[in-house]
């Protein structure tokens, strides 16, 4: 049977399952306070009209369980990105290159974190950050 979920990804809802264990678990390496999100992290996981709550102000262990077992919603984060960005996907082998080519301003700068056949990840990412610094030379600085 054929599902129509254009532009709707979901995390799995087997993540449901181990939701107050990987909260327990979160819980002994993310920091208390939690860390207070900036304007520049844009949410996948919360709509926008709940930004402003409890559970989408801060890098919590209920925010991170809550992002895996939500639908994403990639195609209303992306609209928040502006042109001239700098967007790093975390997601495994550049999974999502194609449509941030497709969706993003031509100006923006996307940087895979990792690419599959890749075995050192780290020089990967250092050497694809090093031919973009090449490609777009007006990015003279970039924080981490």
């Amino acid at each position: 049977k054929k599902i129509f979920a254009k532009q709707v990804a979901f995390h799995s809802h087997y993540m449901m399952e181990i939701a107050p264990l990987l909260k327990k678990c979160l819980e002994n390496v993310i920091i208390n306070p939690p860390k207070q999100r900036s304007s520049r992290w844009i949410s996948s996981s919360v709509p926008e009209n709940q930004w402003n709550t409890s559970l989408a102000l801060t890098s919590s262990p209920d925010y991170h369980v809550n992002n895996l077992c939500s639908p994403v919603l990639f195609q209303e984060a992306l609209q928040y990105i502006p042109s001239n960005a700098i967007v790093i996907e975390l997601a495994p082998h550049c999974l999502l290159l194609a449509i941030l080519k497709r969706s993003l301003s031509t100006d923006c700068v996307h940087i895979n974190l990792m690419k599959r056949g890749t075995h050192d990840h780290i020089t990967y990412f250092y050497s694809n950050l090093g031919k973009k610094k090449r490609k777009f030379p007006n990015y003279r600085k970039l924080v981490f």
